[in-house]
């Protein structure tokens, strides 16, 4: 599976909930994607996979620039934190992580992402330390 085979606006449609975790296929298949692009690969490989994911995040910052509703940004991200908890493997998270870091031109994503980031790491450290 590319990104071709998906439309640009896919994460944007995860993140606003109109495809919704539980029930829509679509979700299934941008995940099972990103998992796709991190699997069995090394630190190196992963920051080239990055440009995979960069005509969603272009799309996704233009929607970003124009939402003006801190409520709908809020759950935004914590339905991407879900994404990351629940549905991402570690290296996958890290690409996730990367890419969304990855084009500082993006300035809506930039804004978005920074406490995400911190948060994938606390929540990544805890699910760790439960498991030892």
């Amino acid at each position: 599976m590319n990104n071709k085979d998906m439309s640009n606006h896919v994460f944007f449609d995860i993140l606003a909930e109109k495809i919704k975790r539980d029930s829509h296929e679509e979700y299934n298949r941008f995940v099972n994607y990103v998992n796709a692009l991190a699997k069995d690969k090394g630190w190196k490989e992963l920051q080239e996979e990055v440009v995979h994911l960069q005509a969603f995040l272009s799309y996704l910052d233009d929607k970003l620039a124009i939402i003006d509703d801190y409520e709908d940004i809020m759950n935004m991200k914590a339905t991407l934190l879900d994404m990351i908890v629940n549905d991402l493997n570690d290296t996958s998270v890290y690409l996730l992580v990367e890419a969304l870091m990855y084009n500082k031109e993006l300035n809506y994503l930039q804004s978005f992402v920074s406490p995400v980031e911190y948060w994938v790491s606390v929540i990544k450290a805890k699910e760790r330390l439960y498991a030892a």
